[in-house]
């Protein structure tokens, strides 16, 4: 947040001088954040500005999509004489760029469309003929895998689509690792990526879809992959003694 406000008090300070004089402005920091409260918060926060002189003109948020997508929801819902226009600076979520739900939410960064597209480019550059999505349960990793899935097939990995494969290995709930056969299918078929083993294929999916991976579940992702902790910890760098 800080160097949105240093962005903010000098743009403002630079039209001052010139054309701006007669405008004084200030920023209410508040915490609509919480997931259980964001709406609630908002709620307030509009509230609070709803009487006096000061009037509320937007919203600059830096929070996660699944808080906003609520947020903004709430506020776009509003008639159009209490609409409050939401500027997004840290959320990503594709639902986002439906403006019939949500009118009143921009952004200032790439969604993750935009992102997957050039995922599924480098998988093509890089000459992949295997895909295994593994994703985190919640706004990021459904749409993330759905939004991979549309991008692989669409920019057609290989000429001979024959040889290309593409599956969902499973998805982490929050407290499990749920995992269908994939590994054997994996094991069955040499003839994809041979040269990527299914360990490095199932920590590259987390990397892709923003999955975070805790060594607390090491254990857990070993004795389902059914794979040597210490040659593969290793070999990807969790190691204990090497990342302390």
């Amino acid at each position: 947040m800080q160097p949105i406000l240093f962005y903010y008090h000098r743009q403002l300070d630079f039209k001052k001088t010139i054309y701006l004089s007669f405008l004084f402005a200030e920023i209410d920091i508040a915490d609509v954040c919480e997931p259980k409260s964001s709406v609630i918060r908002t709620m307030e926060l509009l509230k609070k500005y709803q009487t006096g002189p000061k009037k509320l003109i937007g919203i600059l948020s830096m929070t996660t999509s699944a808080n906003m997508l609520n947020v903004s929801w709430f506020l776009s819902s509003l008639p159009s004489q209490k609409s409050v226009i939401q500027i997004g600076t840290a959320e990503t979520a594709d639902k986002l760029n439906n403006r019939a739900l949500y009118r009143t939410f921009f952004r200032v960064i790439p969604d993750d469309g935009y992102q997957f597209q050039l995922i599924a480019q480098l998988l093509k550059k890089l000459n992949w003929n295997y895909v295994a999505i593994l994703y985190e349960k919640d706004v990021y990793g459904e749409e993330g895998a759905k939004l991979l899935t549309y991008n692989v097939y669409n920019n057609m990995l290989n000429d001979d689509t024959g040889r290309f494969k593409f599956q969902e290995v499973g998805y982490y709930n929050g407290k499990d690792l749920i995992l269908n056969n994939s590994p054997r299918q994996l094991s069955d078929s040499p003839h994809y990526n041979s040269s990527f083993s299914w360990v490095h294929l199932f920590f590259y999916a987390f990397l892709i879809l923003r999955c975070r991976l805790f060594l607390s579940f090491r254990s857990r992702i070993r004795q389902a992959l059914d794979c040597s902790p210490t040659d593969r910890e290793r070999e990807l760098g969790l190691d204990r003694r090497e990342t302390g």
